[in-house]
């Protein structure tokens, strides 16, 4: 039982649990996403402008910026250890429709070669100020 993917993520060790080697590794973001990133994330999506951008634990996160969030209509962005480009939203605010469209406009377009990342995450949550909470909406794109 030794590792023998090159990645160190989740995904690759649920792979390589699998069976699969993986050859590559996934790109990852300690410092929050570069500024092209973002632009192409404000360009293809059609999102005004974005909370966040840094590494973070999703529920503090909301903690953090859910107010911000509420008041200004923008997705709060972040990411993790992991190779992930996390999308955090108020049901109320940006619909989980229109949230999983963001997604997958950022999966598709926004994250497109050479970057290499694993996941995009919808984390929709709900409530009111000092009170948010995730939902069961929760879903990949990968």
């Amino acid at each position: 039982m030794k590792e023998i993917s090159k990645g160190k993520d989740s995904t690759t060790g649920h792979w390589e649990i699998g069976g699969i080697y993986v050859d590559i590794d996934f790109s990852y973001f300690p410092n929050g996403f570069p500024k092209n990133v973002m632009d192409n994330f404000i360009k293809y999506t059609g999102c005004k402008g974005f909370l966040g951008n840094k590494p973070a634990s999703g529920t503090e996160i909301i903690k953090e910026l859910g107010d911000q969030h509420v008041k200004t209509g923008f997705p709060i962005i972040y990411t993790s250890a992991d190779s992930v480009f996390q999308i955090a939203a108020h049901e109320e605010i940006i619909s989980i429709k229109r949230l999983y469209e963001i997604c997958s406009i950022t999966r598709e377009k926004v994250l497109a070669y050479p970057l290499v990342v694993g996941r995009v995450i919808a984390r929709p949550f709900i409530g009111n100020s000092g009170g948010y909470i995730r939902t069961t909406n929760r879903k990949d794109f990968q």
